[in-house]
């Protein structure tokens, strides 16, 4: 459980802006995470579910640009 809630909580950070930082958009976030996860990060079966999640998601209700 703690790994989901940190893999959710960088998602949350890198597709928000912050003052130290500018706001990614899901395909560069999910990419860094993707990017990490090479690294031995973070559990790939956890990076496919939350890439499935984003999707479906961004499917239901699209993103204004």
């Amino acid at each position: 459980m703690a790994r989901i809630v940190q893999l959710l909580d960088i998602y949350d950070a890198l597709t928000h802006k912050r003052s130290y930082k500018k706001t990614f958009s899901q395909e560069k976030a999910i990419a860094i995470i993707q990017e990490e996860a090479k690294r031995g990060w973070y559990q790939p079966i956890l990076i496919e579910q939350l890439v499935e999640f984003v999707r479906k998601q961004t499917e239901k209700t699209p993103i204004a640009d």
